[in-house]
């Protein structure tokens, strides 16, 4: 699976439950069908700690905490 499709690069992750579910509401991740499986919103920093990215994919283990 592409975890990239509808990646979105972001100024921030958000910072409050209220933030994150709205932004979680926007990304629609829930009308994205891929494979059968449920798509979860995410927002990660990428591997150089210079870019946040908000992607909807399969939840899965990161750093430490579910997502």
């Amino acid at each position: 699976m592409n975890s990239t499709i509808g990646a979105t690069f972001v100024k921030s992750c958000p910072s409050t439950s209220r933030e994150w579910q709205n932004r979680m509401l926007e990304k629609e991740c829930f009308n994205m069908d891929k494979n059968c499986r449920s798509l979860r919103y995410h927002c990660v920093i990428n591997e150089w700690m210079t870019e946040y990215i908000e992607v909807c994919a399969i939840p899965i283990f990161i750093v430490g905490k579910t997502t």
